[in-house]
């Protein structure tokens, strides 16, 4: 689903002013949870990490539409879940063979999916909007990471994001 789709969604679901929770906590929670499941199919596509947390904090208020903040949560709820999606994390979040992957290359066979790591820059850039008050110090840290190592075609907006960050702080 591209952001259009998302769009379409979030507008028919909460449009019209509704807050969620005038829509209900358990449709916020299904909405939450449908998201989460996108996502761990593919944790790169920004769309439904979009859906979730809106623009970043940056953006004009206007355009900070997203699940949680209609529902008045904050960013932090999905924290343990972009884990998930970052270097270092403990739990296994490795990418492992399962029988429906079929392989025609008998070379490619032979690597081991275990040593493909599943890092999502779009939840470490959460993560950083997450750290950026309670912990700057890691956020910057992130956000270093994303320019120099996981994201580089985008170096010169993670080191904007770093000096929004340094002025936050100061």
């Amino acid at each position: 689903m591209n952001n259009s789709a998302w769009s379409h969604r979030y507008y028919t679901l909460f449009g019209n002013g509704a807050t969620g929770e005038e829509k209900g906590e358990e449709l916020v929670d299904s909405e939450v949870e449908f998201a989460k499941n996108i996502i761990r199919r593919l944790s790169s596509n920004a769309a439904p990490w979009n859906y979730l947390r809106g623009c970043p904090s940056h953006c004009p208020a206007e355009s900070n539409g997203s699940v949680l903040k209609k529902a008045k949560r904050p960013l932090s709820t999905i924290e343990s879940f972009a884990l998930e999606f970052t270097p270092g994390n403990p739990e296994d979040r490795l990418v492992q063979a399962t029988e429906d992957v079929h392989i025609d290359d008998p070379l490619e066979a032979e690597l081991d999916a275990a040593e493909v790591p599943t890092v999502s820059v779009h939840a470490m850039d959460v993560l950083a909007e997450i750290y950026a008050e309670k912990n700057p110090k890691q956020a910057k840290q992130l956000l270093q990471e994303l320019a120099v190592k996981y994201d580089t075609l985008r170096k010169g907006y993670w080191q904007f994001r770093m000096e929004k960050l340094g002025q936050v702080a100061a």
